[in-house]
């Protein structure tokens, strides 16, 4: 007998670790605010690629 392959949705009923809170250390960098490796570049179009 072969054990049937569970289906993960919105009514599955157990958990499975993701409910955590992430919390960072510093504040939210935005798209448009420039990018912390001082390229002078926005961070969209550096480090965010």
């Amino acid at each position: 007998m072969q054990k049937e392959e569970h289906v993960h949705g919105p009514g599955c009923g157990h958990d499975h670790g993701h409910n955590h809170t992430v919390i960072r250390s510093g504040p939210k960098i935005g798209r448009n605010d420039p990018c912390p490796c001082q390229s002078g570049k926005k961070y969209k179009k550096c480090c965010a690629k």
